[in-house]
C-alpha cells in the first residue's frame, strides 16, 4: 500500500509542468507544507507568547509593508494582463495551458509563480496581528484563507501555470490593490481614518470577486472545446463557494447584525 502511494506521488511529480519543475518551492510540495505548518504553529503559539507582553507598535513597518503589497499586486496584475494579451489566439473565456516556451507563455508562468510566492509574504498579515495583540482578527476565515490559498496555487504552478487561471489571479490582484491601500492608510494613524468610510465595502468587493469567479468558472465548464483541466476548474469552484460563504457570514456578523442590534438598542 505504501509503495503504491509513493509510486503515485512520483508519477504526479513527473507529470508536472516541465517549465516550473525546478523553480524554487516547485520540485516537491514539502517546502510549501513546511511553511504552512510553521504558519499554523505561530498562529497557535503566538497569542500565548504575547499574552504577558506589551503589544508592539508597528506603525512604520505596517505602512511600508502594505505599500509594498500594493506595488507588488499592481505589478502582478500588469504582468497577467500583458502576458495573456500578448499570447497569440488566447481565449479569455477558457484557455488551456500551453507548455511551450513562447515569451508570453513563460511570462504567464512566471507571474503565476510570483503570485503563489506572494501568498507566503501575506502570512505577515497574521504575524502583525499577533504582535499587535489583535487576536480577534485572526479568525477561522483569516487562517483558512491564508493556508488554503498557498496549497491551491502550489498545485496550479506545479501542473497548470497558465491558461484560464489568469482570471482569478488578476481579479484577486485588483482586490488586493484596494485592500492593502486601505490598510496602508489605516496604519498612518487616527487622523487619516476619516477617509476610510468605505471599510465595509471591502468585504462586499471580496464577495463580488468570488461571485464573478464562480460565474466565470461555470461558463468555462460549458465550453466543450476548452482544454483546461476540468478538475482544476472544479477545485476553484469549490474553493470559491467556501470563501463566498465564509465572507458572507463575516459580513452579516460584522455589519448587518451589528446595525440591527444598534437599532434595537435605540428603540429601547
Amino acid at each position: 500500500m505504501m509503495e503504491r502511494i509513493v509510486d503515485h506521488y512520483h508519477t504526479a511529480m513527473e507529470l508536472g509542468d516541465p517549465r516550473t519543475a525546478n523553480w524554487p518551492f516547485m520540485s516537491t510540495p514539502w517546502s510549501t507544507l513546511l511553511l504552512v505548518f510553521l504558519y499554523v504553529m505561530i498562529v497557535s503559539l503566538g497569542p500565548r507568547v504575547m499574552k504577558s507582553r506589551e503589544a508592539f507598535d508597528l506603525k512604520a513597518i505596517l505602512v511600508i509593508y502594505n505599500f509594498g503589497l500594493v506595488i507588488l499586486s499592481t505589478y502582478m496584475l500588469y504582468e497577467y494582463l500583458a502576458s495573456v494579451s500578448s499570447t497569440p489566439g488566447f481565449n479569455y473565456w477558457c484557455q488551456g495551458v500551453d507548455p511551450g516556451n513562447h515569451p508570453s507563455l513563460l511570462r504567464h508562468a512566471s507571474v503565476t509563480w510570483l503570485y503563489f510566492i506572494s501568498k507566503f509574504i501575506e502570512f505577515f498579515d497574521t504575524f502583525f496581528f499577533i504582535l499587535r495583540k489583535k487576536d480577534n482578527q485572526v479568525s477561522f476565515l483569516h487562517v483558512y484563507h491564508h493556508i488554503s490559498v498557498c496549497l491551491l496555487w502550489w498545485t496550479v504552478v506545479k501542473w497548470n501555470p497558465g491558461g484560464t487561471t489568469y482570471f482569478g489571479a488578476s481579479l484577486n490582484c485588483f482586490v488586493h490593490i484596494v485592500m492593502y491601500f486601505y490598510y496602508m492608510v489605516s496604519a498612518l494613524g487616527p487622523k487619516y481614518r476619516k477617509y476610510l468610510w468605505w471599510k465595509k465595502y471591502l468585504t462586499s468587493l471580496q464577495m463580488i470577486q468570488f461571485t464573478m469567479l464562480l460565474v466565470y468558472i461555470l461558463h468555462a465548464i460549458t465550453i466543450k472545446d476548452c482544454t483546461f483541466p476540468r478538475w482544476v476548474l472544479g477545485l476553484f469552484f469549490c474553493y470559491g463557494i467556501s470563501l463566498l460563504i465564509l465572507f458572507a457570514n463575516f459580513f452579516a456578523k460584522s455589519y448587518i447584525n451589528r446595525v440591527t442590534a444598534e437599532k434595537g438598542q435605540k428603540s429601547n
